[in-house]
């Protein structure tokens, strides 16, 4: 896997003493997108915006807490909205169905 320098914090190794260095740089990187996000302020407290995250459980929570925010749900009807929200349920909590019924031919 090659090593990118503009963005070195790609994966964050599981922690352990030697790359301890490493985690602190990856939190880091992660808290100043939640500051730039808005969902915590700049002492590192949550604000609304990251309670709100953090109640939401989608495929992307900061992603559906900015269209949340910015009002992205509010012009569209019945059908585009249940559209847009169906991409944000995580495939793993989807179920899908395999009934025998359903997997015989018509």
């Amino acid at each position: 896997m090659p090593h990118d320098t503009a963005f070195p914090f790609h994966f964050c190794p599981v922690l352990s003493f030697p790359s301890l260095p490493f985690h602190k740089f990856c939190s880091y990187g992660r808290s100043q997108v939640l500051r730039k996000l808005g969902m915590i302020d700049g002492e590192g407290i949550v604000t609304l915006k990251g309670r709100a995250a953090c109640e939401i459980d989608t495929a992307d929570e900061l992603l559906t807490t900015e269209m949340m925010f910015n009002g992205t749900f509010n012009g569209l009807d019945k059908h585009q909205l249940v559209s847009l929200v169906s991409c944000l349920v995580p495939g793993e909590k989807s179920q899908v169905c395999c009934c025998k019924s359903l997997t015989e031919p018509v």
